[in-house]
């Protein structure tokens, strides 16, 4: 009978230790989503920003260069916005950039390697094994 209580409890322990976890299973979860819309939205402003330049290039009438330029600054802003909005959010301890500068710096290496190899290709950070492998690229803002 003491062992059947002693099984129960431990079920018991078990199940209430399993549902925490997968309640902060679930915050991690949305806490990455959203960081990642974040993301995608100024990859995305920023293809687009880098369209109408090309187009404001390419237009001799100015008042299209103007509607451009409209366009322009307003998709400036949401690349800001979603950069302030990422910068509000926290990041965990387990994360590789420990502020916003470092994950914009990060990025931007990954963005490099990617340019570098062609089109088609994607590349997710790794850690570099020493400091040298860092300094050694080339970092513009």
């Amino acid at each position: 009978m003491i062992l059947f209580l002693l099984l129960c409890v431990e079920v018991a322990l078990s199940l209430s230790q399993m549902h925490k976890m997968r309640e902060r299973l679930a915050q991690v979860v949305e806490a990455y989503s959203a960081r990642s819309a974040l993301a995608q939205e100024m990859q995305q402003s920023s293809r687009e920003r880098a369209i109408l330049l090309h187009a404001m290039i390419s237009t001799d009438d100015p008042f299209d260069r103007d509607d451009l330029l409209v366009d322009l600054r307003t998709l400036g802003s949401r690349l800001l916005k979603a950069r302030e909005q990422i910068a509000a959010m926290t990041l965990s301890k387990t994360d590789d950039a420990k502020n916003l500068d470092e994950l914009v710096r990060l990025a931007d290496n990954a963005m490099y390697y990617v340019k570098r190899s062609g089109k088609g290709n994607h590349r997710y950070h790794q850690a570099p094994r020493s400091g040298a492998a860092t300094e050694a690229l080339p970092f513009q803002w």
